[in-house]
């Protein structure tokens, strides 16, 4: 079974600090179910345009079943 990876964003970047905090405290956003698949593509697309978070993701890559 091939394993699939996962390259995490930095915690400190200010713009995953905001994406974060926004989502944490909206009732919407938790209740809709689909709250994985927006993080999944914020972090898509924020990993493309952030160079800190792509220095981060790569030196702590993370391998996940």
């Amino acid at each position: 079974m091939p394993f699939r990876y996962h390259s995490p964003l930095d915690p400190g970047c200010p713009e995953v600090l905001e994406f974060h905090s926004m989502h944490e405290d909206d009732p919407i956003s938790q209740m809709c179910g689909c709250i994985g698949e927006i993080i999944e593509a914020f972090e898509r697309s924020h990993r493309q345009n952030c160079g800190r978070c792509l220095k981060y993701g790569v030196s702590n890559i993370e391998v996940v079943d």
